[in-house]
């Protein structure tokens, strides 16, 4: 993402980017969607804010990015909604970003690691990254993971990136392009 882009975000209070939206500051485990300046439709996300989240009050952000084949949805669907009842139970915010697509990949431009011997499949179309979902994905994560930071004030010394699968290479790829930001 453009850090200039970033920096003019951060200047406009909260309470203007969000007002028209109906879930600003809603607790609980809710689908949102936002606008993304290089998107051709509103980009969704989910999240989840636990119960005892309230203006003022700063929690940590875990930041979850989805497999290759899945969306935002899926970490929250899968072992009976089980990342929900942890982040209520131990208090922490969760988000996860659409990230371009299925196959968006977080910005990461990966070739996939096989044990010496393992029969190597095709390469992903969906991983190359002239696709349109290839060139948003890494700032849909970054522009979520901002949103929600600004619109919950989460402890932004306390913000987790986690995935599963494209969303591991994902979470490598991010956590060592913006260490320390």
């Amino acid at each position: 993402m453009n850090r200039n882009l970033l920096i003019a975000l951060s200047l406009v209070p909260a309470s203007l980017v969000f007002a028209a939206d109906p879930l600003y500051q809603a607790k609980g485990d809710h689908a949102r969607t936002y606008v993304h300046p290089n998107a051709a439709e509103p980009q969704p996300y989910r999240i989840f804010v636990p119960s005892t989240w309230e203006p003022g009050k700063t929690m940590p952000l875990v930041v979850v990015l989805h497999g290759g084949g899945s969306n935002q949805n899926t970490p929250f669907e899968r072992n009976d909604n089980i990342l929900a009842k942890e982040a209520e139970k131990h208090g922490f915010i969760v988000v996860s970003p659409l990230g371009g697509g299925p196959s968006g990949g977080y910005g990461a431009s990966y070739a996939p690691v096989f044990a010496p011997g393992a029969n190597r499949p095709p390469p992903n179309p969906g991983a190359t990254p002239e696709t349109p979902a290839r060139r948003i994905s890494e700032s849909d994560v970054m522009m979520v993971t901002e949103r929600t930071a600004e619109e919950y004030g989460v402890d932004r010394k306390r913000i987790y990136l986690m995935g599963n699968s494209m969303g591991s290479m994902g979470t490598l790829y991010l956590a060592q392009k913006y260490q320390g930001k």
